[in-house]
């Protein structure tokens, strides 16, 4: 048994952190996953698949292209695809249309690509 008290003084008490989280900061955290998981859901399957495998579950390219029985160039270009739609999505999301259209998002490699798998 310790021969201090458990209520002695703590030595240092402005060393120890609240580590509870803000209310606040734990909303906006639930409103960015929100966010971020409606926009996910927004891609098509297999951009939504190749995207999770390898950004969210952190595999890596070559591990992806065998999961998915695809080449690792494919993954790459599903990658690239998926994560420019996201761009467009979250700027929409966190910007609005106006600052879409200001960054050109709507006429530039993002919007290429969505034309040119005719979801335009």
């Amino acid at each position: 048994m310790s021969s201090e008290s458990d209520d002695a003084p703590i030595a240092h008490p402005e060393l120890l952190v609240d580590w509870r989280e803000d209310p606040s900061r734990s909303i906006e955290r639930q409103e960015l996953q929100s966010i971020l998981d409606r926009a996910i859901s927004t891609l098509p399957d297999t951009l939504r698949t190749t995207f999770v495998l390898r950004d969210v579950d952190g595999l890596s390219t070559e591990e992806t292209a065998k999961e998915l029985w695809i080449t690792a160039g494919n993954v790459k270009v599903r990658l690239l695809r998926a994560r420019l739609r996201l761009r467009e999505e979250l700027t929409k999301a966190f910007g609005g249309e106006a600052m879409a259209h200001e960054h050109g998002i709507g006429a530039g490699l993002g919007g290429m690509v969505a034309a040119s798998e005719g979801t335009r």
